[in-house]
Parts: structure tokens; sequence; C-alpha cells
């Protein structure tokens, strides 16, 4: 069995190089695992050849979802990567309570990256977010988050993902995706529930730095 011979010759140690009981939601397992690639091209290719069995044990040590859980639910695993200015906007898919909650105060499904029901439109704080890729996962966070509460915003983020990152990014931050991200262009890849999409990030280049001055007080 292709499982069995994977993993049997898998023998190179832990992929994330986590602290002891730590746990990963699904961003920051996918910035975790991009730098382990930037750094191992072997892990690279191994991810290009087998994207299933290689998310199972890398969100085995992220969640401490077993291997064999992870499987039995999610039959495809697609690897798809950015180019520079073009980003994929990732839209989670509930996968029936395969991914435990981080705690009670956690608003994201550690597994697949949704929003607890409950935290739907709970404001979120943006001061702090320094790097590039957390305000675009900020950007992101608020566009999935406006699908269950919008059906404008929802129809607009399915038909035209590029002005949809645009709006929400000028909502958030006052500046346009180009300016703050280098992104010019916005495409949606959505999990279902036997479906993940793991992304390889690009390198956007922006324009300018821009400070958050906003607090996101709902998803409309």
């Amino acid at each position: 069995m292709a499982r069995l011979h994977f993993f049997a010759q898998r023998k190179r140690g832990t992929i994330l190089d986590l602290e002891p009981g730590q746990q990963l939601g699904r961003c920051e397992t996918n910035v975790r695992f991009n730098e382990r690639m930037d750094r191992d091209p072997e892990l690279y290719a191994e991810m290009v050849r087998q994207p299933r069995y290689l998310m199972a044990a890398f969100t085995q040590e992220a969640t401490g979802l077993p291997i064999v859980g992870f499987l039995a639910q999610v039959k495809e695993v697609r690897f798809v990567e950015e180019e520079p200015g073009l980003h994929l906007l990732l839209l989670p898919a509930c996968h029936r309570g395969c991914g435990p909650v981080k705690s009670e105060s956690a608003d994201e499904c550690i597994m697949c990256g949704l929003p607890r029901p409950t935290a739907s439109s709970n404001p979120r704080p943006l001061q702090g977010l320094t790097t590039i890729l957390d305000r675009i996962h900020a950007v992101d966070d608020y566009l999935v988050r406006s699908l269950d509460t919008s059906r404008a915003a929802r129809d607009l983020v399915m038909n035209d993902p590029t002005q949809a990152l645009a709006q929400a990014s000028q909502t958030l931050f006052g500046a346009s995706p180009e300016e703050l991200f280098g992104i010019h262009t916005t495409r949606v890849v959505q999990d279902t529930e036997s479906l993940l999409y793991s992304i390889r990030l690009a390198d956007h280049a922006p324009k300018r730095a821009v400070e958050a001055t906003r607090v996101m007080t709902t998803a409309a």
C-alpha cells in the first residue's frame, strides 16, 4: 500500500520543529511549512509528489490529529503555488469536526481554519500585525467571515475575488493590495469536506508600508 510505504520510508524526523506541546492553527502551520520548504528543497519535492500523506504528517505535528483520522476524512490534497503578484484566497470547509478548537477563547477551528459561528462578527484588532503575511491573513480572514454574513459579499468573493480583496484591504488598512502586498490578482481555491488545498506562498513585493489604523468590527 502506498500509504504504508510512504510512512515507512519517511525517516527524516519532525517537519515543523515545534516546541513540546505547541499547537498551530492552519494558517500558522502553512506559514511554518513554507519556511521549511524554503530551507529544504527535498521537502518541497516531497510535497509535490505526495501532498496528501505529507500534509497528514505535518497536520499531526501541528494539531495532534492522528494521521489515520486525517486520511479517513481527507481523500485529496492539492498543492498549489502562488506567484509574485498572484494571491490564492483559501475558502476553508468544515471537515465534520475532525479538528478541535484550540481553546475556549480561540475563534477558529485549528484544523480547517473556519471561524467559529460565535466569533464570525467579533472585533479583531489589527494593530501589531507587523508582517506582510499577517496582514494578508487578516484580509483573507475578513473575507472568509463575510461569506456567511452577506450574500452580496459572497457573490463578490466568488465572482470577482480580486475586487473583493481590494475592497477588504481598503477597509482594513486604507490601501490597495498592490500597495500593501504587491498583489494585483486574486484567485479562489475552495476546500470541500474531503478535499484540502495546501498553498505554496509567494514572496510578494509591496509598493509601500502602511500601518494598520482600524479595527474590524463586522464583515459587512
